[in-house]
């Protein structure tokens, strides 16, 4: 079993030496799976074998094996077999959003995969998504939320591209309304203005100008939320309740015995 609880089906084994930094060699039986992602996997036998121990104190963590005898630095893994790199420069506006192509391995042409943030670019965040891969390529969304431009180089390891096998569980996601609101960068005071009067809602007077649009910006953000009839009221996409009801006489009855 893989640690997200997904099962991994094995097609064979060997015993092979293993080279860790250090200059440290030793034999260990490993298991031969298909498809694995990533390619290599360190299970809890090899980690209590060899005394292994995980100091996430330092930076990067350690690895310490054999009683502290040999030392690996742990780094996030994101390298040639699975990195996406940005294709071609790209230059991201202060509060956007865009959807970059990316060069992906191989290995995952004409395949479905999982898009995940490699952390690689504190400035920017990716959005995790599934995506197709074709010729060496996919798409991924990326968010510049700083108030500055950013610059993403040609090469630039940007997001970890993962097979199917690392989801634990999919859920349908239906659409709250939100897709279409504008960026907060887009909307301006005199929209918000329009917006409170339109929607009319009570702010404390004892807030100054800023911290009012503040509020406003808000509210505005989650506007779907807000119903002034009953026609803007959505229907709940819950579960239907079970109530059981009685009548005045019934109710009567039983408190009385």
């Amino acid at each position: 079993m893989s640690a997200n609880g997904t099962r991994i089906q094995t097609v064979g084994i060997v015993k092979m030496e293993l080279y860790l930094q250090g200059g440290a060699k030793m034999d260990h039986e490993v298991l031969i799976a298909e498809d694995l992602s990533p390619n290599f996997v360190l299970g809890m036998n090899f980690l209590l074998d060899n005394h292994a121990k995980l100091n996430f104190a330092t930076k990067p963590p350690i690895l310490s094996l054999f009683d502290d005898l040999v030392e690996i630095p742990m780094r996030l893994r994101c390298d040639d077999t699975n990195g996406a790199l940005v294709h071609c420069t790209a230059v991201l506006p202060p509060y956007s959003e865009a959807y970059l192509t990316v060069t992906t391995p191989k290995r995952f042409n004409n395949s479905n995969v999982l898009i995940e943030d490699a952390q690689r670019v504190n400035a920017i965040s990716v959005a995790g998504a599934l995506a197709f891969c074709k010729n060496n390529r996919t798409i991924c969304k990326v968010l510049n939320l700083n108030p500055y431009m950013v610059t993403l180089k040609r090469g630039l390891k940007l997001a970890k591209v993962l097979d199917f096998r690392n989801i634990a569980s999919i859920q349908k996601c239906d659409s709250d309304g939100t897709d279409n609101i504008p960026l907060e960068s887009e909307i301006t005071r005199q929209d918000l203005d329009n917006f409170h009067k339109e929607y009319g809602f009570k702010i404390n007077p004892a807030l100054d100008e800023d911290k009012r649009y503040e509020a406003l910006q808000l509210l505005y953000r989650y506007k779907h939320v807000f119903a002034r009839s009953h026609s803007e009221i959505k229907e709940c996409k819950g579960p239907p309740l079970e109530l059981e009801l009685y009548s005045q006489q019934k109710s009567l009855k039983n408190s009385l015995g």
